[in-house]
């Protein structure tokens, strides 16, 4: 897909169209982003139309309701199989010049979130679109191609954001971090080893050096309970610390190190960026 095509072409975007559910008020929104994924001026156009659009801070059920559908309609352009990076980067665009339009505080299920510079609910829709198939059990989707691509997309623009200060939420990040790097993969079908792999990679080329950031933070920590919003639960290969903290980010490396020499079944692309994100994070780890 190319900036010439259509976001209306997208399977996501295919599949919402069919639904009845808030079309009024989403269908618009695809109008939208469709234009302002092209260019800057375009993104800068599209952001000042969707602050127009949100309804004041003051009209709390009204303005959750809006963000709710703008990040849905979002996220299913951004996770759809076969959405290109250059739609994600024109994503970012329009998030990024929605900064400047200061709303006030927005509450959400009671908390105060600045709007638009916290960009209230985009955490929650991050968790709720995001699926990941290498995890069997109840009510998980099936390994396929096309889910492993929805996860991936979506895993590659959440980390993205984080990067950009958008949206941040380290729930996801974490989670990939633990599935790839803390759990035994010897057993576990390539594919899906080289998706896990493909997925870490990418969130730590967008998020290292918020994670370093975080663990010198938490340097002065001597335990944690569980249950404690820094707790992090542990993979069964780590036991150390159990929160963010440079032995957690060591023991990463080394595991990106091992799995990139010696993981022979992971495909030469993926076991060299594999590798290449051990010694990014090295580089990262030894700044001052």
């Amino acid at each position: 897909m190319t900036h010439e095509s259509s976001l209306f072409d997208l399977e996501l975007i295919k599949d919402m169209l069919k639904q009845p559910y808030n079309l009024a008020q989403r269908l618009p929104m695809i109008r939208l982003f469709d234009q302002g994924v092209k260019s800057e001026a375009a993104a800068v156009e599209a952001a000042q139309q969707l602050d127009a659009w949100c309804p004041p801070v003051d009209q709390t059920e009204e303005a959750n309701d809006f963000l709710w559908n703008l990040w849905e309609v979002m996220l299913d352009i951004a996770r759809s199989p076969e959405v290109t990076t250059e739609v994600h980067i024109g994503l970012i665009r329009i998030l990024e010049n929605l900064r400047p339009f200061a709303r006030g505080m927005l509450s959400v299920y009671g908390f105060p979130w600045r709007l638009w510079g916290g960009f209230p609910r985009l955490r929650m829709a991050f968790e709720e679109a995001t699926s990941d198939p290498t995890f069997e059990g109840s009510g998980m989707p099936e390994f396929t191609s096309e889910e492993a691509n929805i996860f991936r997309n979506v895993s590659y623009f959440e980390a993205r954001c984080y990067g950009a200060n958008i949206g941040r939420g380290y729930g996801n990040l974490i989670d990939a971090m633990r599935s790839a790097l803390e759990e035994d993969l010897s057993t576990t079908e390539i594919s899906k080893v080289e998706l896990k792999m493909q997925v870490a990679c990418e969130w730590i080329l967008h998020a290292a050096n918020a994670l370093l950031t975080w663990a010198r933070v938490n340097g002065d920590i001597t335990d944690l309970p569980r249950g404690h919003i820094q707790y992090l639960d542990r993979g069964t290969l780590y036991h150390g610390k159990p929160w963010m903290c440079l032995e957690r980010l060591t023991f990463w490396i080394g595991r990106f190190e091992d799995i990139g020499k010696n993981e022979s079944r992971l495909s030469e692309e993926t076991r060299n960026r594999v590798l290449e994100s051990a010694r990014f994070m090295k580089s990262i780890e030894s700044s001052p």
